[in-house]
């Protein structure tokens, strides 16, 4: 009896760490939501373990949300995808974001996350037993501002930004993000990460007049070579004009360079 219930006490506090570490980063990022219509939202890219350090730790983070309404909470993860440079913060926010939305609008049944790899890219499915959305409310879905209305009211909470942030947050690291869903069959939102390799897709990731950057008409980035991601973010803030991608000193710039051309690279003496 009391080993069991200090299990579940080590559990708990085990769980409210993992939450506090990752809010903790988030607050942050608060000054950057302002910047992704700006244009100058930072990237702070590392090889990220894609299955275990953003899709396994966000599903772990929203677990007791979903066990407290009774639903399960699936993970079927495909095993072998490889390691991505890419922003781990912001993907886990997408993440959490698409598991938070399908929990919230679930009232029985599972919610289930799933990543596929497939020959270009891998994607990252997340799928619910709720009430689903309609052919007319889809094309709401990823505005900024917007909430669909659900059956039970009690269940509209939020800002209705989280699918608008997370779609540019995707499109940011050059993916793409969509959804599926019948009424009264549930829904499935999904976005892809190109591979190592690929040539990401280009999108625009905002609807607003792009700054003349660079004649070819590209963004104008700047590479920040650091080992302080807080450094990075700060940074991004105060360039003007400029995407600032950051890239911690033990990882090989070399790819980043042709797939960025970057205007500059910003980097400090221990990382040459």
């Amino acid at each position: 009896g009391g080993e069991a219930r200090l299990d579940e006490m080590l559990a708990d506090v085990a769980t409210i760490y993992r939450s506090s570490q990752h809010l903790a980063s988030l607050v942050d990022d608060i000054l950057d939501l302002s910047q992704i219509e700006a244009e100058r939202l930072p990237l702070v890219k590392e090889l990220v373990d894609l299955e275990e350090d953003v899709v396994h730790e966000a599903a772990e983070i929203v677990r007791p949300l979903a066990e407290r309404k009774g639903l399960r909470l699936d993970l079927k993860l495909d095993g072998g995808v490889p390691d991505l440079l890419i922003d781990q913060i912001r993907l886990r926010q997408v993440v959490l974001n698409l598991l938070t939305n399908a929990i919230r609008v679930t009232e029985q049944g599972l919610v289930c996350v799933e990543t596929v790899l497939e020959e270009e890219r891998v994607v990252i499915r997340v799928e619910d037993t709720g009430p689903g959305i309609s052919e007319a409310d889809m094309v709401r879905v990823f505005k900024a501002f917007e909430q669909l209305p659900t059956s039970d009211q009690k269940n509209k909470k939020g800002s209705g930004l989280g699918l608008s942030i997370s779609k540019q947050l995707v499109e940011l690291h050059g993916g793409q993000i969509w959804a599926e869903s019948q009424v009264g069959m549930g829904t499935t939102v999904s976005f892809s990460l190109p591979l190592p390799g690929r040539a990401p897709l280009v999108t625009e990731t905002v609807e607003v007049p792009r700054r003349e950057s660079s004649s070819q008409g590209h963004e104008a980035h700047v590479l920040v070579v650091h080992s302080d991601p807080l450094a990075v973010r700060t940074l991004g803030r105060y360039l003007e004009g400029y995407r600032v991608v950051g890239l911690p000193v033990e990882v090989d710039i070399e790819a980043l360079l042709e797939e960025l051309h970057p205007r500059a690279i910003i980097t400090t003496p221990d990382a040459e």
